[in-house]
């Protein structure tokens, strides 16, 4: 009930956040539509031919999938670094409710909104290509263990953000991670379910290109985000446990 409540709270926060701040909504929606189109025509430069429609249709996909994880990896760090730089991350602490509570909470309507946002990009990258992806509702179980595994890659960020505040410098490689993860195919060896993402992500690709995944394969994808979930969130407590012991709760 508390992750609910503080759900719902998150939820109408961001909502009034973008109600407030059009202007930066917009202009976040034209930079990555703007930012797809040059990579495409950096595409074609460098191969010298046009791709076609089913290459433009990946591109369209991999790009809005790592957007998205990406969004849900960096949102528990940024959340403590904001927090800290405010000095209100002692007080949350505080309040009567988990840190790690709130923060799934938060997770979980960035979540909600990023699906939105990420839909409407995504409808709208395929009318502006003329290209199609096969949409069907096989699709929600991958992509739900797909964002529950970046939700644990960002505990995990979020565990190295509690003891040293600021990690900035490291997203720039993680971007260039999750466009690759997110670009893999299904999983064909055992090993491949071992990695965050890419399964979820391989098998999202495969039903929007028209192949059905066998029973057993969304079965490991949901074990593989359970997995990194509940790892992310140890080291989390972990993490949490030694800030306390050192005093960073209180300062930046």
């Amino acid at each position: 009930m508390k992750l609910w409540l503080l759900f719902r709270i998150e939820l109408i926060r961001g909502f009034w956040q973008m109600k407030r701040y059009p202007f930066d909504t917009v202009i976040g929606f034209i930079g990555l539509g703007t930012i797809f189109f040059l990579l495409l025509g950096a595409g074609r430069v460098v191969s010298g031919a046009a791709p076609s429609a089913e290459g433009i249709s990946n591109l369209i996909l991999t790009y809005v999938l790592g957007f998205l994880v990406l969004s849900e990896i960096s949102a528990p760090s940024q959340n403590i670094s904001q927090e800290s730089r405010s000095g209100t991350l002692e007080q949350l602490y505080m309040s009567g409710h988990r840190l790690p509570i709130i923060l799934i909470a938060r997770a979980l309507a960035s979540i909600a909104s990023s699906l939105v946002f990420m839909t409407i990009l995504l409808l709208s990258l395929l009318f502006l290509t003329s290209t199609k992806l096969e949409f069907s509702v096989w699709m929600l179980p991958p992509l739900f263990c797909m964002t529950t595994s970046a939700l644990g890659l960002g505990f995990i960020f979020g565990a190295v953000a509690l003891l040293v505040k600021k990690i900035d410098s490291i997203f720039f490689f993680v971007q260039l991670l999750m466009f690759a993860l997110t670009s893999s195919a299904a999983p064909s060896v055992w090993w491949q379910y071992l990695i965050p993402i890419a399964p979820a992500a391989g098998l999202v690709r495969a039903i929007a290109t028209g192949t059905n995944p066998p029973l057993e394969a969304l079965l490991w994808v949901l074990v593989n985000a359970a997995a990194w979930l509940l790892f992310g969130i140890v080291m989390f407590q972990l993490a949490l446990r030694m800030a306390q012991q050192r005093g960073l709760l209180g300062h930046e």
